[in-house]
């Protein structure tokens, strides 16, 4: 199951999230997809309780982080699946050229700031290549986050 919410975040949310964002402290991460990341879950200074009604508890998810994606490296178009059961992704910025979320039954998600896409760990997808940074926020975990979804949008 694909979920879609737009303007899910705000943009004091967005800004705060963005504002996280630390390149002498991200790292690069080669699994199916290559990323830089800030680990968010393990960072015990970074507060996330202002982020939609505290619905992102650290204690709830196996990994929470930003990740950013550019065409400073050769990005990897690999259909993936994830080991969590619940997959959040909010996009924080659309200012970028494609990056577009694939999923392998078809449904592409062009990224628009604040809006929110949650997924199951059945969900094949991948992310395209794009040109500019791409940043996003992710939250997977195997316990389902309660998300006041705004209008529901099933995919």
């Amino acid at each position: 199951m694909i979920s879609y919410q737009d303007d899910f975040l705000n943009n004091k949310e967005i800004n705060y999230l963005l504002g996280l964002w630390d390149d002498n402290i991200s790292y690069f991460a080669e699994p199916s997809i290559k990323f830089y990341g800030l680990d968010l879950k393990n960072n015990t200074e970074i507060d996330l309780t202002s982020i939609h009604n505290n619905a992102f508890q650290k204690n709830l998810a196996q990994k929470i982080r930003l990740q950013k994606y550019n065409e400073s490296f050769t990005q990897l178009e690999t259909y993936h699946q994830h080991e969590n059961t619940h997959n959040y992704i909010i996009f924080l910025n659309h200012n970028f050229i494609g990056g577009e979320l694939e999923f392998k039954n078809g449904v592409s998600i062009r990224p628009k700031a604040g809006s929110l896409v949650y997924f199951n760990n059945n969900e094949t997808h991948r992310v395209l290549p794009c040109i500019g940074d791409r940043y996003i926020f992710t939250s997977l975990g195997d316990i389902e986050l309660n998300i006041e979804f705004k209008s529901k949008k099933l995919l």
